[in-house]
């Protein structure tokens, strides 16, 4: 293996003109400070990403609320729209976050609320970046998502919490509900276990799922040094990009490396009893779980009688993948729309 050094005669190519500085925020991500920040600064294009659906969801909610009068244009993006939803949002995307944005622009302020979707393959940039706290790998490539092009300047703040208004806690934290739970639950225990006052619990408590906390919190290390630095408002380039990978990543990485190096005889053997001999528990050794239900969309109107004789190939449905604690949610906000009460169930 060769380690290529990019030169710094490269280096002004490739930075062309930009300047993106970055600042750790000690607030928490809140709508009501995306919402000032547009208005103190007049601001046109803006990105927020989160680290899990339910928590965007919960933002999107909150800003939405404060947009009375639709002096934002907001869209929700996340892994878990149809992909024929997700395709036509990207393409909207790509054009209202386009590098010459400022040729067509309307004066409307573009808001886009994220997850990691964005953080590579889709072409876009913005004048301001809020993001939640994740490891630096994963935040600059989010901030890529700023100031992208030649000439443009942007920030990047970054929160160590997600806050969201009480109407929508319970939605917010269902993922970090289900990340925490899914080695345990099943759905009838998550029916039961999947209260308010559970869900509740996680406003209060600081979490970077689904990120080692260990990782984050080196990330939020350097960045907080850096904001207390004279150079807070310096333009935050390659080579101090490539300095903070190292201070978070380099030593993680060499254990990595030493463990696997160690261990990959090991790791060969309950790969390939996996793979190729179908043993689930090595499988569970090698996969996180992630304990999610397909479900399939009917676009036809009215309901589907399962007593005649009608023929429904599933392969020419629309499927997309939810956790089942937003499974379990849905049914029980269904359950007390009808005021059902607590005695039903699944069954």
């Amino acid at each position: 293996m060769e380690i290529i050094r990019v030169e710094d005669s490269d280096l002004k190519a490739i930075e062309a003109n930009r300047c993106r500085v970055f600042r750790a925020m000690s607030l928490p991500l809140s709508a009501q400070v995306i919402w000032d920040g547009i208005y103190a600064k007049q601001r046109q294009r803006v990105i927020i990403i989160c680290n899990t659906v339910s928590q965007a969801q919960g933002i999107y909610r909150d800003l939405s609320s404060l947009n009375h009068e639709c002096e934002l244009s907001i869209t929700l993006l996340h892994a878990r729209f149809l992909p024929e939803h997700r395709a036509k949002k990207e393409k909207y995307l790509t054009h209202i976050f386009a590098e010459n944005w400022r040729d067509n622009n309307d004066k409307t302020c573009q808001v886009l609320i994220a997850t990691q979707v964005i953080e590579a393959g889709i072409n876009i940039t913005c004048e301001v970046l809020h993001t939640q706290l994740c490891p630096m790998n994963s935040l600059l490539q989010r901030a890529g998502r700023c100031a992208r092009f030649s000439g443009e300047s942007g920030e990047v703040f970054v929160y160590r919490k997600v806050e969201v208004n009480q109407e929508n806690q319970e939605l917010a934290n269902t993922d970090l509900f289900e990340w925490e739970n899914s080695a345990d639950l099943s759905i009838d225990a998550s029916v039961e276990s999947l209260n308010s006052e559970n869900i509740e619990t996680k406003k209060s408590k600081e979490s970077f799922l689904p990120y080692q906390k260990e990782i984050c919190e080196l990330t939020w290390q350097v960045l907080q040094a850096h904001t207390e630095s004279e150079n807070v408002s310096h333009h935050v380039g390659f080579r101090i990009e490539e300095e903070w990978i190292n201070l978070v990543h380099a030593e993680e990485d060499l254990l990595t490396l030493k463990r696997r190096n160690n261990s990959q005889m090991e790791f060969e053997r309950r790969f390939a009893d996996a793979v190729f001999r179908g043993d689930e528990s090595a499988a569970s050794d090698l996969i996180r779980k992630v304990d999610n239900r397909s479900i399939f969309t009917w676009e036809e109107p009215g309901l589907i009688d399962c007593d005649d004789e009608q023929e429904i190939d599933i392969q020419k449905l629309l499927p997309f993948s939810v956790p089942v604690s937003t499974i379990c949610k849905a049914w029980r906000d269904f359950q007390e729309s009808l005021a059902f009460g607590d005695d039903c169930n699944l069954d």
